[in-house]
């Protein structure tokens, strides 16, 4: 209320005289008149519920004003509602202050404030507040209007801090000094585009500054590249799962419905290792009908192989390799005499690679090993794609055919050809047998284990 009246006085002094200053003095008289019965009058207990102030400790909450605030609302109350204006006044607070407070005595409102200062004054002393202001500058995607908020703010308190006990003459220079110091502050926190322009300009208050900084922001917002937002309307619309199309569902699409999704189809090729064709369906071709297809497989690396003849292959000593893991005998179609009757019944083999692959036939031809060894074996024909430089692959039914036993430390396999094997002796497994045995070993005795 001072203030204001020593604003006005200042004013009115720089009036000219006549009927214009005549005019402003009487209302000046009026003013002053309302403001001695504003001084005379005390604020209701309702009124300084209202005007009490908040308080947490935090860092960015000033406790000098927060104590000019709750010096005017007592200083303008009764004082039969002083304790309760105390009480609403701790209700207020918040946080840190509250932990530091609740368990303290506090009977009046110096004690609070005794309290708060020595827990909080040193955060708020001049060597603080000068560091806060000289360590400020704008943060990424920050605006130049809330950097130069937050510059602001620190000046405010720091020279509220210094002013206090100052007259008049040393408060205005403090001022000045400060002020000049943030607009340095000020200057050299901003962007680099932005600061770069202010200093050019060499503006003379931190308002200046602040207005020339916005528009240049401005500036530099409108220099930015607009892009165009993609065309969404295609995917806005409903996808079809039957044609692929947009625009409808599946089950409004005209067109013929898929039987079968592809994804459970391929689960369901994956399910099974071996799938065969139907018998019934199997037609009598010969090899050189089908010498012009072409299908392409992955290899197998094995490290073992055996040279095998037949009058049903084209030359003499082809090279076939053993691969004890194979389900099927495999043999490349190039190997093949063109007479050589086979049966067309695609078999599809899974699990060799990524994608199903699908035999060309099967045939029965003779092999001879070890040019007196004779075997009957079902091939199963493959292109001549067919990685790899065998001929073909002899897999678990031929070993399982004729007795085959692999040595693969010797490399030697045996062939048992024996017919009558009435003198062997099976022993199921998890099975407990006595049999009689003779031994040639004479420290072995008769019911010895």
């Amino acid at each position: 209320i001072d203030t204001e009246l020593e604003w006005f006085f200042n004013l009115a002094s720089r009036v000219e005289a006549g009927e214009q200053r005549n005019n402003y003095l009487a209302h000046l008289g009026v003013l002053t008149e309302q403001i001695e019965l504003i001084k005379m009058s005390k604020l209701s207990f309702d009124s300084a519920i209202r005007m009490l102030p908040e308080f947490a400790g935090l860092p960015s909450q000033d406790l000098n004003l927060f104590e000019k605030k709750c010096e005017f609302v007592f200083k303008h109350i009764e004082d039969a509602i002083v304790n309760d204006v105390l009480e609403a006044l701790l209700c207020n607070l918040s946080g840190k202050a509250l932990c530091i407070t609740q368990h303290k005595t506090i009977t009046n409102y110096k004690d609070l404030i005794t309290v708060l200062r020595a827990n909080f004054g040193n955060n708020f002393s001049e060597t603080y507040l000068s560091k806060q202001l000289n360590s400020i500058t704008q943060a990424k995607f920050e605006k130049v209007q809330d950097y130069a908020g937050r510059v602001e703010l620190a000046l405010y308190r720091l020279i509220n801090e210094m002013t206090k006990d100052k007259s008049t003459t040393e408060s205005k220079t403090i001022s000045k000094v400060l002020t000049t110091q943030a607009q340095n502050i000020f200057v050299d926190g901003l962007y680099f585009q932005i600061r770069t322009v202010l200093r050019a300009m060499k503006l003379g208050s931190l308002e200046e500054m602040i207005k020339a900084a916005l528009e240049e922001e401005q500036a530099l917002e409108n220099l930015k590249p607009k892009f165009d937002k993609p065309n969404t309307s295609t995917f806005s619309k409903p996808k079809c799962f039957n044609c692929e199309g947009y625009g409808h569902l599946s089950r409004e699409c005209k067109k013929p419905k898929i039987k079968e999704c592809r994804k459970l189809k391929y689960n369901n090729e994956q399910k099974s290792k071996i799938s065969e064709g139907s018998s019934s369906s199997a037609t009598i071709k010969t090899i050189g009908d089908i010498k012009n297809s072409s299908i392409l497989m992955l290899k197998r690396g094995t490290n073992k192989e055996i040279k095998i003849e037949s009058s049903a292959l084209m030359g003499k000593g082809y090279m076939f390799l053993i691969d004890t893991g194979a389900d099927l005998n495999i043999i490349k179609l190039a190997a093949i005499k063109n007479n050589v009757p086979v049966e067309a019944t695609s078999t599809t083999l899974i699990g060799i690679n990524e994608n199903s692959i699908k035999t060309l036939g099967i045939i029965k031809i003779n092999l001879i090993i070890d040019k007196n060894n004779y075997f009957d074996t079902v091939f199963h024909v493959v292109d001549d794609k067919f990685p790899g430089s065998m001929t073909g692959i002899l897999g678990i039914p031929f070993f399982s055919d004729n007795d085959v036993t692999l040595n693969l430390r010797k490399g030697e396999m045996i062939i048992d050809r024996q017919q009558n094997k009435e003198n062997m002796i099976s022993l199921p497994p998890r099975s407990n047998n006595v049999l009689t045995i003779s031994v040639s070993n004479e420290n072995i005795n008769n019911g010895d284990s």
